[in-house]
């Protein structure tokens, strides 16, 4: 493993089940970024029964003792290591599409090839009517269409581009994207427009924000099918409770931490993170490739009393209120042969037995696709069957 690999290694340590967190410091001294040597630091009687007295101070040490240091603390059941994600795996393969060398074997690919794009944007802000795009980065690879086993990472396209806006400072704290890093950039539109004719599938981690954003800049993207790497696969099914974002997921389930937030590498992460099979043997992105084929029905919880906030948003209902041409309601998408279900569910823990939601099927092609743009005038969505109120009704505060 490379010196810069371990300069990002964390370890995580646990007493007593409270975790007290120790870390090299990544570039957080100079004398690191001077010399570009880990610091590893420990306290503690454990370390002095580890490495002795010396090992109770920072320690400088090559990526080999570092290695041995991981090792002898993960044996120790108190402590957990966590390493920096390794982009160069046996999944990636050259431009020429060789792979790379790796210790690890790997198995030939069998059957049809698919390619896939895994997208990822960063903005100036959370509304796509308004806000725009400062950075995009394009990651396109191959899965066996059968078994849906990811077999290559292909070259990437990433770019900065200038909004044309102010970036807002608070956003400049998430992506560390500035308006000088973006001044005069400018994305390459027929390089990208190459990369999603190619694909059979888009993915994003979190396809409701990152579709709409790229639809508004490059209209091709408007035909093609979406999946979402957070809501397409069943991560609380399998252990993963409470673990929607990226970062959460790649640390739990690859047991992994990566350098957030910067588009390239979050779309790296996403892939190695649909890559590792869940238990049952069964790839995460496999669940993908099937919800892109399904049709689903959107629900659209409307006028729902606020003490059922907490009850929709763990059912998995987001909060729409980005528009002032759409209402202000509660949303969930969900496959139709869980359309009933949901009916019930609304109709007896919300609503109380009164039917006040509305709802709209959706095809495959139209997944994750703005709620404005699925319904430009929401009036034309029909009731919910026998349903006791309207909308209209209850604006206007009558029953």
């Amino acid at each position: 493993m490379g010196n810069d690999t371990m300069k990002g290694t964390l370890f995580f340590l646990f007493k007593e089940e409270r975790p007290v967190i120790k870390h090299f410091t990544r570039c957080l001294s100079s004398r690191l970024r001077r010399r570009g040597s880990p610091l590893f630091a420990m306290d503690g009687d454990y370390g002095k029964r580890l490495y002795g007295e010396k090992s109770l101070s920072a320690v400088e040490s090559s990526p080999l003792q570092l290695d041995v240091y991981a090792r002898k603390l993960s044996e120790s059941t108190q402590y957990k290591v966590i390493h920096k994600l390794e982009v160069d795996t046996p999944l990636t393969r050259t431009a020429n599409n060789n792979f790379t060398s790796s210790s690890t074997a790997v198995s030939p690919v069998v059957g049809t090839i698919g390619t896939a794009l895994m997208v990822d944007v960063e903005t100036t802000g959370l509304k796509s009517e308004t806000d725009k795009i400062v950075e995009v980065a394009f990651v396109p690879f191959q899965y066996e269409t059968e078994t849906c086993r990811i077999v290559s990472i292909l070259p990437a396209y990433s770019s900065l581009e200038d909004p044309g806006i102010p970036i807002p400072p608070e956003t400049t704290k998430v992506h560390g994207i500035t308006d000088d890093i973006v001044r005069g950039k400018k994305c390459d539109d027929a390089a990208i427009n190459a990369l999603v004719r190619s694909a059979d599938l888009i993915i994003a981690h979190n396809a409701f924000f990152d579709r709409p954003f790229l639809e508004k800049r490059f209209p091709i993207f408007e035909s093609k099918v979406w999946c979402c790497s957070m809501r397409d696969a069943p991560w609380e099914d399998n252990g993963l409770k409470n673990s929607r974002g990226l970062e959460m997921l790649v640390l739990k389930h690859l047991q992994c931490f990566y350098d957030a937030h910067r588009a390239e590498m979050d779309c790296i992460a996403a892939i190695h993170l649909l890559s590792k099979p869940f238990a049952s043997g069964r790839f995460p992105f496999h669940f993908l490739c099937e919800a892109s084929k399904k049709e689903s029905v959107r629900f659209f919880a409307i006028d729902a009393p606020f003490e059922a906030k907490d009850c929709l948003k763990e059912r998995g209902y987001s909060w729409l209120a980005e528009s002032n041409d759409f209402p202000k309601c509660w949303a969930r998408s969900v496959e139709e042969p869980f359309a009933e279900e949901e009916r019930v569910f609304l109709t007896k823990e919300i609503y109380g037995g009164w039917r006040n939601f509305r709802e709209i099927r959706i095809p495959p092609s139209h997944r994750f696709k703005k709620d404005g743009a699925l319904v430009p005038n929401f009036s034309v969505i029909g009731k919910s069957k026998n349903a006791k109120v309207s909308f209209a009704a209850k604006s206007k505060g009558t029953s």
